[in-house]
């Protein structure tokens, strides 16, 4: 059991009664959250104006609830903490990383759908781009080499929740009552609907916040910063900003998917030039599709299909910003030593 100060239990729940408590029978809908930089979903680039509109934070052909009973032949595992070992890799190694997000993370299902029977296996597999991809039959599924968090399960996850943050932080306050290990952490974030092994990368994520922006992110709470300034730069807070400087760089390469790589627009509005689209199919018809998946860029087209909301498993997520979120993290595990 980790000793907490009392100061740090009342300031993270501080922080929470500061933000409205959503108990539903329903994941959030995306379809009403789309970020914007003025009336834009993204940030255009010094003299550009904005590629189009967005109506909905992803494209889904079926059910998203369908990810959910897809099983990955060959998941990532990671059994060190990259963000304090320069040597630790996954298992097995990844592939491309060098590329970032001129790579991509194809699925290769391994029965084909018929015409009652989606899939339920799968294997993915790393390619240097989406040609190479599409000339090998796979459905890209984010950009980036494929990681701990690639699978679909982990999809419909970073589909059902407007930003994770948030519901790391009440775990935070959930196993703090319990005395908190590593262990349980990852299980608590486990509950949210991510597999193990991405939930074990998200903890190990929140650790690393807490020791580099603990600071920054109290003067931007504090000082009342919203996560995103207004157009035409929208600026990102201090604490947002702060934890990509330092943690996300390494989330990304290890995690291979996250919101933003899945072409989901989430937390705050992006660079226009760094905006993916990816249409998720649940259920691929090969033969319809002649073995392509159906992937584009920027600028991107509006959106018309609206997502599908998959029941909620009973934990229920607070709608914080992203920030508060990040403040939660930083004062309860900054006061820990997990390692």
């Amino acid at each position: 059991m980790h000793n907490i100060s009392f100061k740090h239990i009342i300031s993270v729940f501080t922080i929470f009664v500061s933000g409205k408590a959503q108990e539903t029978t329903e994941l959030p809908n995306l379809a009403t959250s789309v970020p914007t930089c003025g009336e834009c979903f993204c940030v255009p680039d010094d003299g550009q104006v904005c590629p189009g509109t967005r109506a909905n934070s992803f494209e889904i052909i079926g059910d998203q609830l369908q990810f959910v009973t897809q099983e990955v032949a060959n998941p990532y595992t990671l059994d060190c903490n990259p963000y304090i070992d320069a040597q630790c890799e996954t298992a097995p190694p990844q592939e491309f990383i060098s590329l970032g997000t001129e790579a991509v993370c194809g699925i290769h299902y391994l029965v084909p759908a018929s015409i009652r029977l989606c899939p339920r296996t799968y294997k993915i597999q790393s390619y240097p781009n989406q040609l190479a991809a599409e000339s090998d039959g796979a459905v890209v599924t984010h950009v980036g080499s494929c990681g701990v968090c690639s699978t679909t399960r982990d999809l419909a996850t970073f589909m059902s929740s407007k930003d994770l943050t948030p519901a790391v932080s009440k775990c935070l306050v959930k196993v703090t009552l319990l005395g908190i290990t590593l262990e349980n952490l990852i299980e608590c974030v486990e509950e949210i609907g991510l597999t193990y092994e991405c939930a074990n990368l998200l903890s190990l994520n929140a650790i690393a916040l807490s020791r580099s922006c603990v600071a920054r992110c109290q003067n931007s709470i504090f000082g009342g910063q919203p996560n995103q300034g207004g157009s035409p730069n929208c600026e990102l807070s201090d604490c947002i900003t702060c934890a990509n400087d330092f943690t996300l760089p390494v989330f990304e390469s290890f995690a291979g998917r996250d919101a933003h790589r899945s072409g989901i627009l989430a937390g705050y509005a992006y660079p226009c030039s760094e905006n993916v689209n990816i249409t998720h199919e649940v259920c691929p018809k090969f033969n319809e599709m002649g073995a392509a998946p159906t992937f584009t860029t920027s600028p991107l087209p509006a959106v018309t299909s609206m997502p599908s909301i998959a029941a909620s498993s009973g934990f229920d997520l607070y709608q914080l910003t992203i920030s508060h979120g990040l403040m939660g993290l930083t004062f309860i595990v900054g006061a820990l030593t997990l390692f």
